[in-house]
């Protein structure tokens, strides 16, 4: 266990631009990357209007959407966030939230097995993770569109791990463990590398193969 699952299930608040943000849910998520929010994208520069308006649709819950109409104290909040120390402030904080909030699960690679296939979800990643939580964790529509990402995500891969899905949780200070290989017999050691290597390569590895195996 390690900081990245305690963050992801317990989360935390900050003020920001006199917002008081809790969660960032699936909800916010899907508002915010339908108007372009370079908060939510990390590219290019946010600006103190970008920070406002994030803040205002963080503030919100489902179904409701944020009036992003400027209010009077918008203005002044706007004029508060634009002076550079209070905008570095903000910005810290935001960065600080967000890592706490975004606080996914690391996943270690899982071999599959010969012939095993994995199936490819297309359908958008926040409703993939809110309607897989619904069908196995009985929540309710409004519950889980305004649980916390990091949390949601939590879930969604212990319940996965739960219905005998291949996923291995990686931790702090764990290494990947090491993978294991099928035992082959002498033959079927010889026919794999006839196939992989060229009949020249083949015969040079198969004479040193046999010469090692002479002197074990």
């Amino acid at each position: 266990m390690d900081d990245r699952f305690f963050n992801g299930v317990i989360g935390c608040e900050v003020e920001i631009c006199g917002y008081k943000l809790t969660n960032l849910t699936p909800w916010h998520v899907v508002i915010l990357t339908a108007i372009d929010s370079p908060v939510i994208k990390e590219v290019g520069h946010v600006l103190p209007h970008d920070l406002l308006v994030f803040c205002k649709v963080v503030s919100c819950e489902y179904p409701n959407t944020p009036d992003l109409k400027p209010r009077l104290r918008d203005v002044f909040r706007y004029i508060l966030t634009n002076r550079k120390k209070a905008f570095k402030k903000n910005t810290q904080r935001l960065k600080a939230w967000m890592d706490v909030q975004t606080c996914s699960p690391v996943l270690w690679d899982v071999i599959q097995a010969e012939g095993a296939s994995t199936r490819e979800i297309k359908s958008p990643a926040m409703l993939a993770l809110v309607m897989n939580l619904i069908s196995k964790a009985g929540t309710t529509l409004k519950e889980t569109w305004n649980m916390r990402l990091s949390e949601a995500r939590w879930c969604d891969l212990t319940l996965s791990e739960i219905n005998g899905n291949p996923v291995r949780f990686a931790y702090e200070n764990e290494e990947q463990p090491a993978a294991t290989l099928p035992d082959l017999s002498e033959k079927e050691i010889i026919a794999e590398a006839k196939k992989t290597l060229s009949q020249s390569s083949f015969q040079v590895w198969l004479k040193a193969r046999k010469q090692n195996n002479i002197k074990n």
